[in-house]
């Protein structure tokens, strides 16, 4: 009886080390699949930010990497997964540059590492949505949305500055009209000074006093005249 008790053990030990054997190994194998997911979801993964601005304010838009796509030479895309508008900019490597098309009023920095700045010159409430930086050949889940938001501008500054135009043009205008005018007497007075040709000054010579003593001698000569009807 003991002898087959002990033989019932070895059986059963025999042959549930392979059975863990197995289980183990399938698991190690899980384990590493999923380790290998993980890793390729954080290779692809791709953020951005951007900060809310007034309307026809500058704008900025920032795309953050896992990793420094310089390096790697990975081409990327920046989306509207909302479908409120088009698709901002299709970046991609082309002989160790890079080469992107946009829409207009964006414009990509082609300085990148493991983020890129893409600049909007002029906001507008067309703007207002959901934005993605997406890496060629990730999954929807390898990248994260970024909401942006145009505010309403403040309708002071259009009034203030439509009040400043409609002073300001006005006053350029008459300071132009009367610089003209002033031209054109100056070029008519200095016309009219060529044609009369230049002006001469004579210069009266005082009298010496002998001419002023045989001035007077012959004025006393002279005889006082007669006053007709008188004897």
């Amino acid at each position: 009886m003991e002898g087959g008790g002990r033989s019932r053990d070895i059986y059963t030990s025999s042959t549930s080390f392979p059975l863990c054997l197995i289980v183990s190994t399938l698991l190690l194998s899980i384990q590493i699949s999923l380790n290998s997911r993980a890793l390729a979801q954080a290779k692809t993964k791709a953020a951005c930010n951007i900060s809310s601005v007034k309307e026809n304010e500058p704008a900025a838009l920032t795309c953050v990497f896992s990793y420094d796509i310089s390096v790697t030479k990975d081409n990327f895309e920046v989306v509207r997964p909302d479908g409120k508008g088009p698709n901002v900019a299709s970046c991609t490597w082309t002989n160790g540059k890079l080469e992107c098309t946009t829409t207009t009023g964006f414009d990509v920095n082609k300085t990148v590492t493991d983020h890129v700045i893409i600049r909007l010159s002029q906001a507008t409430p067309a703007h207002t949505g959901q934005y993605a930086c997406r890496l060629q050949g990730s999954d929807d889940g390898g990248f994260t949305h970024c909401d942006f938001v145009v505010m309403p501008g403040d309708p002071h500054d259009d009034s203030s500055a439509g009040v400043a135009a409609a002073v300001v043009i006005p006053l350029l205008v008459l300071i132009v009209l009367v610089a003209a005018i002033l031209f054109v007497l100056w070029r008519r007075g200095k016309e009219s000074l060529t044609k009369s040709g230049p002006i001469k000054i004579t210069r009266t010579q005082p009298s010496s006093p002998k001419r002023k003593q045989r001035m007077s001698r012959e004025y006393k000569r002279t005889p006082a005249p007669r006053v007709l009807g008188t004897q």
